[in-house]
């Protein structure tokens, strides 16, 4: 709920589908987001809609370096494989089979997704942390793990290097390993780390453009930077030996400089200080954990899903949200402005959108009710824009009264087979409210007519009925 008096949000009931990952494609125009049923995939960020797809992506995916193919992880009834989705029409392009894959992860899921560089191997991390030829399907190299599965795994930006983050079901000991890429010699060991609880494990391992360092962080420990070439511990968030801090961290990233980072922790973004880990400032607003971020590829952007359905778009420039991506189940979506505009899916059946006004809090009021003043269709696109939007009346001087609309009648049109003469009956009604302490009456009067049939808008009257 949003209150337009402090602009704070409040927990809503849930009729959302967290967001549980994010990527971007390399031109920058489609976003990948993972949620339990698969339906919210893939999105146009420069027409603010959903690609037109057959991909179901349900558990890590990511794109390759050039775009061209999507990976997705294929569950199977005895181990794991890879779905390869080929651009522009993500189409089906063949799997790439990882063979039995441990029982003790969770869904049997593979936990970690990353291309090297040229996009020429992709490096899987689960029971197993290996490099896969993309060409082939077939297992390069296998890196040892610190924990009883890998958890998180990255490649350098120069491809030379792999790291390596160790997670745990029943154990307290998980442990970050550094190694080359071609020949799996290790190079350094960042030291374990005990887990305040039984489970725990990396959820980060970043590098910054240059590759100099090395971000890390742990689900229920610290975010770490390290030197990439010594292991040298540089700066952690924990500021103790043991870095234990909640909620942990579930996702960082650096900036395209590499002279800030991003660190997701609990509901909040942690802006740092590449180089000393000093907090800037914080990011707030989601109301559930956050479990991904991206850059834009224009840096003026951050994007964080989060288990509140939503994917939201900050100013970096400002540190302001500048738009909200929110997902709904069955497929339902709606986008919103910070001022109140909305774009949505379908205005007839958007279950857990709603109006909600600080001096009647139990009265949710259907989104299509302030339709004339605040549905913006393509809404997102403008948004990151910049556009200059037009003036809007403030949502607590516009009439909440609703009148009584009704279909009267339904009749064939006899020289028309196949249409309809829709009658419909508008009458006026009155709703009591408070405002500035006093009670008033507001009268609805007919006017404004919208008729919408499958979520399309099919006939309007502006002005008095």
């Amino acid at each position: 709920l949003l209150d337009p008096a402090t602009g704070e949000d409040e927990p809503l009931a849930s009729f959302v589908e967290p967001v549980t990952a994010l990527d971007l494609h390399p031109a920058g125009r489609i976003l990948l987001a993972t949620t339990p049923s698969g339906r919210h995939a893939l999105w146009d960020l420069e027409r603010g809609v959903p690609v037109s797809t057959e991909v179901s992506l349900q558990t890590q995916s990511a794109f390759s370096p050039d775009g061209g193919c999507l990976v997705s992880v294929l569950r199977k009834e005895a181990g794991a494989a890879l779905k390869l989705h080929a651009a522009p029409g993500w189409k089906p392009a063949g799997t790439i089979d990882l063979g039995p894959w441990a029982t003790q992860v969770p869904l049997l899921d593979v936990l970690d997704l990353a291309f090297a560089p040229d996009g020429a191997l992709v490096y899987v991390a689960g029971q197993r942390a290996e490099a896969r030829s993309m060409s082939t399907g077939a297992r390069v190299r296998e890196y040892p793990h610190v924990g009883e599965f890998a958890s998180a795994i990255g490649p350098s930006p120069d491809g030379r290097r792999v790291a390596v983050g160790g997670g745990t079901l029943t154990d307290r000991f998980v442990g970050l390993c550094v190694y080359e890429a071609a020949s799996g010699d290790e190079l350094w060991f960042g030291g374990g780390h005990l887990q305040e609880t039984s489970q725990g494990s990396y959820r980060v391992l970043a590098f910054p453009p240059d590759g100099r360092t090395l971000l890390s962080g742990l689900d229920q420990g610290p975010a770490e930077l390290w030197d990439a070439d010594t292991g040298e511990r540089l700066w952690s968030t924990g500021g103790d030996e043991t870095g234990a801090v909640s909620p942990g961290v579930l996702g960082a990233c650096f900036s395209h400089d590499g002279g800030t980072v991003y660190v997701a922790t609990g509901k909040e973004v942690l802006i740092l200080d590449a180089a000393s880990g000093a907090e800037s400032t914080r990011l707030k607003g989601h109301l559930a954990s956050i479990t991904d971020l991206r850059i834009t590829h224009d840096g003026r952007r951050l994007l964080t899903a989060s288990m509140d359905g939503t994917v939201r778009f900050w100013s970096l420039e400002g540190h302001v949200e500048a738009a909200r991506l929110v997902f709904f189940e069955k497929g339902a979506w709606a986008v919103l402005g910070a001022d109140g505009r909305f774009d949505a899916s379908d205005l007839e059946s958007m279950d857990g959108l709603h109006w909600v006004m600080p001096d009647d809090r139990m009265h949710a009021l259907p989104v299509e009710i302030y339709m004339r003043d605040y549905y913006e269709p393509g809404l997102l696109p403008r948004l990151l824009a910049g556009e200059a939007m037009r003036p809007l009346r403030p949502l607590d001087e516009l009439n909440r009264a609703q009148p009584d609309v009704r279909i009267a009648r339904i009749a064939p049109r006899p020289d028309s087979p196949g249409v309809v003469d829709v009658t419909i009956r508008v009458e006026s009604t009155t709703l009591p409210v408070q405002r500035l302490g006093g009670d008033t009456v507001m009268r609805s009067g007919a006017r404004d007519l919208r008729v919408s049939r499958d979520g399309r808008l099919v006939a309007w009257v502006d002005g008095p009925l």
